[in-house]
């Protein structure tokens, strides 16, 4: 990976088999700065690439892909919400998170074509979110909310699932598809 990606506070995500890993933050306290920088990773020649950058710097945001483009939501304090297209290789505006949403720590999942955004909070990360059929199952450290994606009556669950068990650290989910290495003989 290139130095010059910002793994603490990046967003990340799949699409088409390649890997994205954008905005995030470097350094501490006074000295930090926000990334607007995005790379792309290429699992068939092992390479990286840096892509046009975002419009407005990101830290703690939200990268999902649907339908061809690259969702750049949120962010700490903000509301903005970006779209990238790769074959114009533009990024551009689009309709900001509602008002009342509070800019920080948001989760954002595809479900049956939908882009669904759950939180803001003053906790960064107080859910995660992932899909089976039509149900969005968010997931943080005391309980399992499960959200069923219905055209005409989406909503939460009766109730909460059981919670998982103690966990520590951060998953990012995704999955590249990796050709298998030719042996060699020696």
């Amino acid at each position: 990976m290139p130095d010059e990606v910002n793994t603490k506070g990046c967003g990340i995500c799949t699409m088409y088999n390649y890997l994205f890993v954008a905005g995030g933050i470097k350094g501490y306290g006074d000295k930090c700065k926000l990334s607007d920088k995005v790379f792309c990773y290429n699992p068939i020649t092992d390479t990286w690439s840096e892509i046009r950058p975002l419009n407005q710097p990101r830290s703690q945001l939200k990268l999902v892909s649907m339908e061809g483009y690259l969702y750049a939501i949120g962010g700490e304090c903000l509301f903005t919400v970006e779209k990238y297209d790769p074959r114009m290789d533009r990024w551009t505006t689009v309709a900001p998170l509602p008002k009342g949403a509070f800019a920080v720590a948001h989760e954002a999942t595809i479900c049956n074509g939908e882009l669904y955004v759950s939180g803001g909070s003053l906790f960064y990360r107080l859910l995660k979110c992932a899909v089976i059929g039509n149900n969005i199952y968010c997931v943080n450290k005391s309980q399992v909310l499960q959200f069923i994606v219905e055209e005409e009556n989406a909503r939460f669950g009766p109730e909460p699932l059981k919670a998982p068990f103690e966990a520590k650290g951060v998953l990012f989910p995704f999955v590249l598809s990796l050709p298998e290495k030719a042996e060699t003989s020696a």
